[in-house]
């Protein structure tokens, strides 16, 4: 709210009507807010000039227009004119099944699967602008750079990652490893970690992982490598000052993934799972957690699994909430406490806002709950009624949570997780 020197002021769609002055404030189309002033007679003029209450109306009205008119702009308009890219792809050397991928790209949202890659307006009733079209396998990750407006994919057993610029501009970077298994921007887009590994027959399914930081020329500045022979890089963020990466690390043949925190310059790598816990004066009855999901923020990670786990048996699902740079654990969430033989509570999502104030876990009974992540306690639940949730994402602005169907989309409020609009899925 702007305020006016003089004893008269009125706020009319935007215009404040002053002493001596007229303040308009507008929205432009990057919804950032302009102020300009015009300057004035006095009131009495004002009111006496019938010219310059005619140019005031016709302000009003100017503005109102342009108001309305920016509220229809999309983030998709950009891509009205965008011929989708055909990625090039090879025989495939195992056969998979892949699930679709979800990222926000300000305030649409992406959709990765079988049918390519797609740009969804939660706010527009429309089909969306295909990006990218593939005709075998799918896309296996996507990666936003928000700062530089710059969508980043990759498609399942392929070296080649697509980059796809606002201005419609494309480019590809290609490792020399068989397939690049995850991509992650830093948070002011100066760099890009590239995981890839080669791909076998046989067991080992995966080998010879390998983890890459690029600049933003896509030139190569360090590159790291896991402990896990027979293992594969799946997730990657970066720290909020950029210069620490944390790695999710799937080890073949193990029950539990391995996390680790690496320093970007040396490549060495500065702490891992076994570190967290050896770090703890005291343990807790539910130790050890078999990780098997991770989200984090670049201040607090949030590890998913099995609790309690020993020899196949363990406790059920909870989730443990560690800072990173201090390695000590804020706090201990227990989902749930399982029967002997019960699954169907099982964790298979989870993400957590931007700011840490918000975790958001699906299960395998299609239950979708929100925490607080460091008090450890529920804040709100969604019954869906569907066991299939294969993705969901927090957006931007940590205000929407979106969950990721076969089929369709569902944006729900992530405070109450009241749904508010669906996006239909059926043209993939």
């Amino acid at each position: 709210m702007y305020h006016c020197a003089g004893s008269f002021c009125n706020f009319v769609r935007g215009v404040h009507i002053c002493a001596d002055y007229l303040t308009i404030s507008r929205l432009d189309n990057d919804n950032r807010e302009n102020i300009s002033e015009i300057r004035l007679c006095s009131v009495k003029s004002i009111c006496e000039d019938k010219n310059v209450r005619l140019t005031i109306f016709l302000l009003i009205v100017l503005i109102t227009c342009t108001n309305a008119f920016a509220g229809t702009i999309s983030c998709m308009d950009k891509f009205s004119d965008f011929d989708a890219i055909e990625p090039e792809v090879y025989p495939a050397k195992r056969n998979e099944t892949y699930s679709p991928r979800i990222a926000w790209y300000g305030d649409c949202i992406l959709v990765g699967s079988h049918a390519g890659l797609r740009l969804y307006d939660p706010d527009q009733a429309s089909s969306g602008v295909q990006l990218a079209t593939i005709n075998s396998r799918s896309i296996s990750n996507i990666a936003v750079d928000l700062e530089n407006e710059i969508i980043a994919f990759n498609v399942a057993q392929e070296p080649a990652i697509h980059f796809i610029h606002s201005n419609s501009d494309t480019s590809v970077w290609q490792v020399e490893e068989d397939a690049i298994t995850d991509i992650s921007f830093s948070p002011t887009g100066d760099y890009i970690a590239v995981s890839s590994a080669d791909i076998g027959i046989d067991p080992p399914y995966s080998y010879d992982p390998n983890l890459q930081i690029l600049d933003s020329e896509l030139d190569v500045i360090s590159t790291m490598s896991t402990d896990a022979s027979a293992g594969v890089f799946v997730g990657s963020t970066f720290t909020v000052n950029e210069g620490n990466i944390l790695v999710y690390v799937l080890r073949q043949g193990y029950i539990g993934n391995e996390i680790e925190l690496w320093d970007i310059n040396s490549a060495s790598k500065l702490w891992d799972n076994t570190t967290l816990l050896q770090n703890m004066d005291k343990r807790s009855l539910n130790d050890p957690l078999a990780i098997e999901r991770v989200a984090t923020n670049g201040q607090i990670i949030a590890l998913g699994g099995m609790d309690g786990y020993n020899f196949n048996e363990y406790y059920g699902t909870a989730i443990h909430i560690w800072d990173i740079e201090s390695m000590n654990r804020i706090s201990e969430i227990i989902i749930h406490r399982r029967n002997a033989g019960e699954d169907e509570n099982r964790l298979v999502g989870l993400d957590l806002s931007s700011d840490g104030s918000k975790l958001a876990i699906t299960q395998l009974n299609g239950q979708i709950s929100l925490w607080d992540p460091i008090k450890g306690t529920i804040v709100a639940e969604y019954q869906p009624g569907t066991q299939n949730v294969p993705g969901l994402s927090f957006s931007p602005d940590n205000e929407k949570l979106a969950l990721l169907y076969e089929d369709e989309i569902r944006i729900l409020d992530s405070t109450e997780l009241n749904q508010i609009t669906t996006i239909s899925l059926s043209d993939r």
